[in-house]
């Protein structure tokens, strides 16, 4: 979710449509808030940072159905073992695209920035076929259990 928009999208979050729960009706549930991009000359400020860090602390324990569980992030907001930072824009070979897009390595992801979970997107969808779609995702997998 983004923060943007003020608490009021994460206690939407706890309005949802009864029936959605095919896929989630017996695993726990939680938001994640986006709090910094990977892209050239965004609009992520200090002060945007800081709010989401507020809101997750003032959110995390209030018994919400989908409470905040972390972040989604290119550095390490908190050292709360209690929050998930999950940093996309990895890749094994990419530094960039023509359009600002940033991109880091699984290590410097992991080791550097604190990322608990990698999410890396184009590094396995841009593949030309499944088999070797398969083989990319099977080596993220690998690097980040072994960074």
């Amino acid at each position: 979710m983004h923060a943007l928009a003020g608490p009021g999208v994460l206690l939407g979050l706890q309005y949802k449509v009864k029936g959605d729960d095919k896929y989630t009706k017996n695993f726990p549930q939680g938001a994640l808030i986006v709090a910094e991009m990977s892209s050239s000359e965004n609009l992520f400020s200090p002060e945007y940072r800081k709010g989401c860090i507020e809101m997750f602390k003032k959110y995390r324990h209030q018994n919400l159905e989908i409470p905040p569980i972390g972040f989604i992030a290119q550095s390490m907001l908190m050292t709360n073992p209690d929050s998930i930072q999950m940093t996309p824009d990895v890749s094994l070979t990419s530094k960039g695209d023509g359009l600002g897009q940033n991109y880091v390595s699984v290590e410097d992801a992991i080791l550097k920035r604190g990322a608990d979970v990698i999410i890396v997107g184009r590094g396995i969808t841009s593949c030309t076929n499944e088999s070797a779609m398969i083989e990319i995702a099977k080596e993220y997998q690998r690097l980040g259990r072994n960074t």
